[in-house]
């Protein structure tokens, strides 16, 4: 990667970002499918800002990143709904099924739509503990 590469992508938004890196991995998703994967994940419905994630300025040269502002309010949504509209397209092009199971810490969830790409491919379930 030369610098001028790196600089370009400093001008980048998120999800343009998402998809340079991305595509220099995965190979075996044609290019559209790809950006119009990452555009469906990283949507300001979905994580509050078309920053997706939004840095503010503390004061000069300290400044805090944004990472909790997904559907979970945790930082794992960055990659989990990217992870889980991944698994529907490839699932779906091979005709295939996935059921996820999950547990969390007893914190109340959000339905499980919204911690993976649910779809008729992708089922996820989700189990907590129970309360005292």
């Amino acid at each position: 990667m030369s610098r001028s590469e790196l600089a370009a992508w400093r001008r980048l938004g998120y999800r343009e970002l998402a998809f340079e890196i991305l595509s220099r991995f995965i190979d075996d998703i044609p290019a559209a499918d790809l950006r119009d994967i990452v555009d469906r994940t990283y949507t300001s419905a979905a994580f509050g800002s078309d920053d997706i994630t939004p840095v503010s300025t503390l004061e000069p040269g300290l400044h805090l990143l944004h990472l909790a502002n997904g559907p979970t309010l945790a930082f794992k949504d960055i990659a989990m709904q990217l992870l889980g509209n991944l698994f529907e397209y490839v699932l779906t092009k091979r005709g295939e099924e996935l059921n996820i199971l999950g547990a969390t810490s007893g914190i109340p969830a959000p339905p499980p739509s919204t911690r993976c790409g649910a779809s008729a491919a992708c089922a996820c379930s989700c189990s907590r503990p129970k309360a005292r």
